[in-house]
């Protein structure tokens, strides 16, 4: 429950009480804006007020002064998905660190030795980067080919790397919930996007032949890490 009131006053500090001329003030002039402290003072506060512990200050002024020290440093930083999703977990972990020592870590022991954490850890993580490296050799002799063809690659960049990490987080995260019907509405979902019949060349259906490769690869390898994530969690 501490945890998800300071995460709350995170929350409403961070995205409702911080209006945009203080965001611009903070970019515009950086450790010298005003804004910047009267940001680090509401986190500070509200930390304090949904703690509910009037006589605990020392919790609230971590969070606050980790939380000014975060925002220092992504003011350097560009203004990407990637440096939000970064400031955002920073901010976690020191919400994190912050709940562990105003309750003297009890359950940290028990994190480190859950074998469901670290199933799902492995679960979770082999499937992103690893598994993409995997397809990505399986499917070389193939990608060679293309590579005279390369007009044809006009997507997004990174796309297709980004939609196979999302389509094998659900599939896994379905499997584990054992939603094992509704793995397949994904891959129909995914099937009408991505192929709609339109091969008219021999570039086209090279390519769809290419894709659907790595899909199904996907697709199975998903599947297969959910199985043995059950098979050990349950």
């Amino acid at each position: 429950m501490i945890l998800l009131r300071l995460l709350v006053a995170h929350i409403i500090a961070d995205f409702f009480l911080q209006p945009t001329k203080w965001l611009e003030g903070k970019h515009r002039n950086g450790i010298r804006s005003v804004y910047l402290y009267s940001h680090a003072a509401v986190v500070g506060l509200l930390t304090y007020l949904f703690l509910g512990h009037w006589t605990h200050w020392q919790l609230p002024l971590f969070v606050m002064v980790t939380h000014y020290l975060i925002d220092i440093w992504k003011l350097s930083k560009e203004d990407t998905v990637g440096y939000f999703v970064a400031d955002q977990l920073l901010h976690l972990l020191m919400l994190l660190i912050g709940v562990g020592w105003f309750f003297r870590f009890p359950w940290l022991p028990d994190i480190i030795n859950s074998r469901h954490i670290w199933i799902l850890l492995f679960s979770y993580l082999i499937i992103l980067r690893p598994t993409g490296f995997f397809i990505e050799k399986l499917t070389a002799r193939w990608s060679s080919e293309l590579d005279a063809l390369a007009e044809m690659f006009d997507g997004l960049n990174n796309a297709g790397t980004w939609i196979g990490y999302l389509e094998r987080l659900i599939i896994l995260t379905l499997m584990l919930f054992g939603h094992f019907s509704a793995i397949g509405f994904v891959i129909a979902a995914k099937s009408i996007f991505r192929f709609n019949g339109n091969v008219q060349t021999e570039r086209d259906r090279k390519m769809t032949e290419y894709v659907l490769i790595g899909t199904l690869l996907s697709f199975v390898i998903a599947i297969f890490i959910g199985i043995i994530a059950r098979l050990f969690l349950f």
